[in-house]
């Protein structure tokens, strides 16, 4: 079983992917701001795009972070559905 924090990382790694394939910029050089960013304008939802990119700034940059992961699929979904809507 993924702990927590494996489950966050990999939800937000998907949607760096995303925001890195809409942008057409180098998914390794996008930062959660860049990603927030880029969702946010781009696909026009920027209450999942935070809510993702807050648990992950939430899980690297907080000593004692631990965001919960199961309220994070539902809106990598919504992203993922309006991507395949808009293209």
């Amino acid at each position: 079983m993924k702990s927590q924090a494996s489950r966050v990382r990999g939800v937000y790694l998907r949607a760096r992917r995303l925001a890195a394939d809409i942008d057409g910029k180098a998914e390794q050089s996008l930062s959660t701001g860049d990603v927030r960013r880029i969702l946010s304008d781009r696909l026009g939802m920027p209450a999942e795009a935070a809510e993702i990119c807050s648990a992950a700034d939430e899980l690297f940059y907080s000593p004692a972070g631990k965001p919960a992961a199961s309220d994070l699929l539902k809106p990598l979904r919504a992203l993922k559905k309006r991507r395949r809507r808009l293209k």
